[in-house]
């Protein structure tokens, strides 16, 4: 009795938590269905507006970088920068190395 319990395998894993969450969601359709009743209504995702969708998303995704950035710390989390600006750098130390290699052969030539 060591008290480890054995992995589940990964098509089981998913298959329950694919389940979970169809549970999940029937209960929540069946708490909006009431309406009036429990007061609640859903305004997210919204089934008749995709621009109220992609702001609630904007939403959502600063709430979890600000989760982060809170738990983890800023210096933790290295900043994404866009594969435009990576590319251009790559290219540019690229250029720089074979300017020094191409320096470093010449001078290698006038020492022999």
């Amino acid at each position: 009795m060591t008290g480890k319990q054995e992995k589940m395998d990964p098509e089981a894993k998913k298959k329950m938590r694919q389940e979970r969450l169809e549970e999940r969601f029937e209960y929540e359709r069946l708490q909006l269905r009431a309406g009036e009743k429990n007061g609640y209504e859903m305004i997210f995702p919204s089934p008749y507006n995709e621009e109220l969708n992609v702001q609630y998303e904007n939403f959502i995704k600063k709430a979890n970088d600000i989760w982060d950035e809170f738990t983890t710390g800023k210096a933790k989390k290295k900043p994404v920068e866009p594969i435009e600006i990576h590319k251009k750098k790559v290219v540019e130390k690229k250029k720089q190395n074979g300017k020094k290699e191409g320096q470093q052969s010449v001078a290698n030539k006038d020492r022999d």
